[in-house]
């Protein structure tokens, strides 16, 4: 198991016994991998080293589409390797731009109570994502959060070569990826809350002993409506203390 640490962790700070664990895309953001690739190829060096790394994209365009349908492992897989041949230091000067520049204000502002009146509930907040690690570092640091998983690239002579390291956070991995890390901290999941938006993540949610869908699809509303789970659209919440409000409620219940 790779568990990431943010750089603005304490150390010797007291053993974690509840978390609560986040998707990101769609869950905490309104933006997902496909922005964040664009991004990345769209500012990459030279114009024509732009337009060659575009064009490969655009031309995975309907394979792309097709595992986004059926496989989000794959759909992962697929996506990251857009980036080979990429230096390391440039995808990491690009995620902490991108970060800064981009994503921390596309986060629901919602979203960010959430995090913070769970984590007033006793609740530590860990980010689970299939974004890659070299964005949600910056990200984690932002919003002081120790610990995530996150996406990671096997990289050959300082370049990535296009392919992602085991474990690939997508559907049952992401479930197996928090059962590891509280098994290590002592931990029960059945304390444990998780957050996502996909019916991709049922496996992730089902982990835990309490699953909330935020912004769910379809197919995600339809099992938390018939399974009674809480059901969130952080985009859509209005007044300052709505989410505060159901998560004390939540968590107490």
């Amino acid at each position: 198991m790779s568990v990431h640490r943010a750089k603005s962790s304490r150390n010797g700070r007291p053993q974690i016994r509840r978390a609560a664990f986040y998707d990101l895309d769609g869950t905490l953001v309104d933006l997902n991998l496909v922005h964040i690739t664009l991004f990345v190829l769209a500012n990459l060096g030279e114009w024509s080293n732009r337009l060659s790394y575009l064009a490969a994209f655009a031309a995975r365009a309907p394979r792309l589409y097709i595992a986004e349908q059926q496989d989000r492992r794959k759909l992962n897989i697929l996506m990251f390797e857009a980036f080979k041949g990429v230096s390391r230091d440039r995808l990491v000067e690009l995620g902490r731009e991108y970060c800064e520049r981009v994503l921390i204000g596309h986060l629901y502002p919602k979203g960010i109570e959430l995090i913070e009146a769970n984590r007033r509930a006793g609740l530590e907040p860990v980010l689970v994502t299939g974004s890659p690690d070299w964005v949600i570092a910056p990200l984690a640091e932002h919003l002081n959060i120790p610990d995530f998983s996150a996406n990671r690239m096997a990289i050959s002579r300082g370049k990535a070569t296009g392919r992602l390291l085991e474990p690939i956070m997508a559907t049952a991995e992401k479930a197996t990826w928090c059962e590891q890390y509280a098994a290590a901290r002592g931990m029960k999941l059945a304390d444990c809350w998780g957050y996502a938006d996909s019916h991709y993540d049922l496996p992730f949610l089902t982990a835990l002993g309490h699953p909330v869908a935020v912004n769910p699809d379809k197919r995600l509303r339809a099992t938390a409506m018939s399974r009674q789970w809480p059901i969130i659209q952080l985009e859509k919440e209005r007044g300052n203390n709505i989410i505060a409000d159901n998560v004390r409620r939540l968590v107490e219940a």
